[in-house]
């Protein structure tokens, strides 16, 4: 139905509940209204879902008002059935609502009785086209077709997901930054059983270390200064889901031993409540460090290491899996040249030749954004290698810094050259990046939390510009 046609609504009323009034009422404003007596044609009828609405006396066909409702309920749920009865009971009405019934309107059947509830009949019925419409997108955004690669690892890669996806195992996905490791979570999410609900992501290095324990377990009202109202955690906004644990390594070690107990015992209590909460939901963690050895380092607890790495998934970077490059291009480049409405026919083959011999420290991302930039900014219909600025020969591979070997300056200490190395090196990415601090990382092959440590101890702002003092 779209939003200009107007609804059509199949009336079965054999006594005349609804005047010809109302019925002519309904016809010349947003309703396109058929009256049926006979059963047999209704029932046909009903079969082809022609209609938005079914308006229904429920003694119309005595005995058999039911039937008809369960067999449109069978055939074509999207149609929306609303029950009429002349005296109606609560009974009655909860007894239809059970069966499927949208609706229950008892008399008497006024413009002003009938109408709000075929408002609230198309309501309803928009809502749930647009939530399987959603679920559809989401079906196909995160499809196995959109994990884009050739390579063995890709290839490894989707069939390890296919194999896993049904089950409720735990999963560990690990590799740089930049690499797609959200990608591989949420494709394991919504091919899931768990796919109706939504994969809730939290992103474990950005939350504040005083608030870390009521955002993942919650809290009730009045526990400490502040909580004002009681409140779910993500734990509990991931029951019947899935919980994304991203940049896991970044967790501070108090929590891991009561994210451990969470998982282990399927169970948590919000923050000043003493009642446990039992909980189903899946685990999919994400980081881009080397947690085995962080935990031989001391960095991460060993026992929840061997809990979360029960299905394990590396995601090699881009540079060791070059194949991909050329579909991962052009997939980013329809998908570009869609959004920003440009018609551009593709690469040249000399700039694809490039970037398949780039190295992309930033991996999938920067390709992304290097080929976004790249649909935006050009005005010709095939991308050339001026156009990814990334592939120009001051910026391809290294950034030159300048370093202080005047004479006047030869007692520097190997430490402070090394400072002023790293100093300058993230003064220019934060440039290149114009500001943004995720890509900036990725480029540079550190997390986002140790580059924002960086930023603050260097006085460096977000332009990369001195902050004065």
């Amino acid at each position: 139905m779209t939003e200009t046609a107007k609804a059509k609504i199949l009336i079965l009323d054999n006594r005349k509940l609804l005047s010809d009034e109302l019925l002519e009422y309904l016809d010349q404003h947003e309703y396109e209204c058929t009256l049926l007596k006979d059963f047999e044609q209704t029932l046909h009828i009903i079969d082809q879902a022609l209609f938005d609405i079914v308006l229904c006396d429920v003694n119309c066909f005595p005995e058999r008002g039911l039937e008809l409702l369960r067999r449109c309920k069978a055939c074509c749920p999207e149609v929306a059935f609303v029950m009429l009865e002349k005296d109606g009971t609560i009974d009655s009405c909860m007894h239809y609502i059970r069966e499927g019934a949208y609706d229950y309107v008892s008399g008497p059947f006024t413009a002003e009785i009938i109408l709000p509830a075929l408002h609230r009949s198309l309501e309803r019925k928009r809502l749930q086209e647009d939530n399987v419409r959603f679920r559809e997108e989401l079906g196909e955004k995160y499809d196995f077709r959109q994990i884009i690669g050739q390579s063995a690892a890709t290839r490894s890669i989707l069939e390890k997901i296919k194999r896993i996806a049904h089950t409720k195992s735990t999963v560990l996905i690990t590799g740089e930054s930049g690499t797609g490791k959200e990608v591989i979570a949420r494709a394991i999410h919504y091919n899931s059983p768990r796919r109706d609900r939504p994969m809730v992501a939290v992103n474990c290095a950005s939350i504040p270390r005083e608030l870390i324990e009521s955002e993942f377990f919650g809290h009730v009202k009045g526990s400490f200064t502040g909580a004002v109202a009681t409140k779910r955690g993500l734990f509990e906004e991931a029951n019947q889901s899935t919980l994304f644990l991203d940049e896991i390594g970044e967790m501070d070690l108090g929590l891991q031993v009561k994210i451990l107990r969470a998982i282990e015992d399927e169970e948590i209590r919000r923050v000043g409540d003493t009642q446990p909460i039992r909980l189903d939901l899946r685990i999919i963690a994400a980081t881009n460090r080397d947690l085995s050895q962080a935990v031989e380092e001391g960095k991460f607890r060993k026992d929840l290491f061997y809990r979360l790495n029960i299905v394990s998934i590396h995601i090699p970077p881009l540079r060791e899996r070059r194949e991909d490059i050329p579909p991962l291009a052009n997939f980013f480049l329809e998908k570009y040249r869609r959004k920003h409405n440009r018609a551009i026919q593709g690469f040249t083959e000399d700039t694809l030749r490039q970037l398949v011999e780039c190295d992309w420290h930033g991996n999938v991302r920067e390709l992304e954004n290097a080929i976004e930039q790249a649909v935006v900014m050009t005005d010709e219909p095939w991308i050339k290698i001026k156009d990814i600025s990334c592939l120009l020969p001051e910026r391809n591979g290294s950034i030159h810094v300048s370093l202080p070997f005047s004479e006047t300056k030869l007692k520097t200490t190997l430490r402070e050259l090394r400072e002023i190395a790293e100093r300058e090196l993230i003064a220019r990415v934060m440039q290149q990046c114009d500001g943004n601090r995720t890509q900036a990382a990725a480029k540079l092959g550190i997390s986002r939390r140790a580059l924002l440590y960086k930023l603050k101890t260097m006085k460096l702002n977000d332009q990369s510009r001195l902050v004065s003092g």
